[in-house]
Parts: C-alpha cells; structure tokens; sequence
C-alpha cells in the first residue's frame, strides 16, 4: 500500500499551482468574512476531492490493465483510495482547524468552546460523507459519467436531507431542539456518535467500491 500511496500523494504534488490558488481563496475569505470556517470547510473538501483526481489518472490510458499487473489486489487498490482520503482529508482538517484556533484566539471572532469544536467536527463528518458517495460513483462510471452521476447524486443527499428536516417539522419534531440537546450531551459522547455513524457509512462504502472492482474487465 505504501507505493500506492506515494503514487497518489505525487499525482496531487503535480497540481501544486491549483492548491496554492486555494489556499489563496481560502485566506482571502477568511479575511472578508472575519471567519475561519469558509477556509476549514472548504479546503478539507478540496483535499479529499483529491482522491478522484488520482482515480481519473489510474484509468487513463489504460493504466488500470498495468497497475494489476503489479502485485496488487482489487480489495487493496480500493483499500488505499479511502486511505489517502482520510489521510488527506484530516490531516488538511487538523491544520486548517488549528490555524482556526489560532485567527479566533487573536482576534476574538468567535468563543473557543465545546460548541466551536463541535462545529468543525461537523464539517470534517460530511466532507467524509461525502467521500463516501463519490468513491464509489467514480469507481462505478469513471471520467465524464461519474462527474454527472456525482452531480446528480449529491444533489439527490441534499435534496433528501431537506425532505426529511421538512417532514420531521410538520409531525411536530423540533429539529433544532435536537440539535441542541445533541450539543450537550459533552464532547466525548457526541465525538462517539459520530464516530460510530461514519465509521458504518465508510465500511458500506468501501464494500461497494469493493464489488465494482472486482466487477471490472480491463
């Protein structure tokens, strides 16, 4: 796993100019917002998009019928795909969230607490959401089709979270009630919850990609 890690980490070094640039955007909108999360939420996604920029690359050309003449399954082809996800994913989470820390410190935008902790574990839960829905979807359809099945497909999670939120209020459900109570219940319990949800939706997920490799004719 360790050079398929390599390979993908030098596919991503090779769009140095694009990172710069959003890191750019990032500062920039931190600047005229007077708050880090634009750069914590957007930079963490930015980075686990990564992940199908060198699956875009292994496909190219054919390349899949040579990387499976080397001594590499399937299982750990896909295994290393979410791998350096969530090695890009937190590791790009865990600098920008400390940088976060630091401009909020300095300039008191915001009250370093469990809630502004909390927040920021949320943005990094649905970026990994959706690493989750994509992989598969890239694997699935490849280059353009995976692009337009991604759209419709991220739409559709937005869609169906709004429907639900609606559908929860009109059978008397506070939603931000729950929310509140969510809030509470101290960081380590919540940290627990969240945990245990991703870590569910991750293993169907990588299942899935799973049985579209091994499905796969090159």
């Amino acid at each position: 796993m360790k050079g398929l890690l390599l390979k993908d980490f030098c596919i991503s070094k090779l769009q140095k100019t694009f990172i710069i640039l959003i890191v750019i955007m990032g500062a920039v909108f931190t600047y005229l917002w007077k708050s880090p999360s634009y750069m914590v939420s957007f930079l963490t996604f930015i980075a686990t998009l990564f992940v199908l920029t060198t699956i875009s690359y292994d496909e190219f050309d054919n390349g899949y019928s040579f990387l499976f003449t080397l001594p590499v399954s399937r299982k750990l082809y896909v295994t290393e795909k979410y791998v350096f996800a969530l090695l890009l994913g937190a590791g790009i989470w865990c600098i920008t969230t400390a940088l976060a820390a630091v401009y909020v410190a300095v300039t008191g935008a915001a009250e370093l607490n469990t809630d502004w902790i909390m927040s920021y574990i949320i943005y990094l839960g649905f970026v990994l959401l959706i690493v989750a829905v994509t992989v598969p979807v890239q694997l699935k359809f490849g280059g353009e089709k995976g692009r337009i099945a991604m759209i419709i497909v991220l739409g559709g999670m937005f869609l169906a979270g709004w429907v639900i939120v609606k559908g929860l209020k009109k059978i008397g459900m506070d939603v931000e009630a729950v929310l509140d109570k969510t809030s509470s219940m101290g960081i380590a319990v919540f940290l627990g919850i969240w945990f245990v949800i991703f870590c569910i939706i991750l293993f169907i997920s990588f299942g899935v990609s799973v049985k579209i490799m091994e499905r796969k004719e090159f």
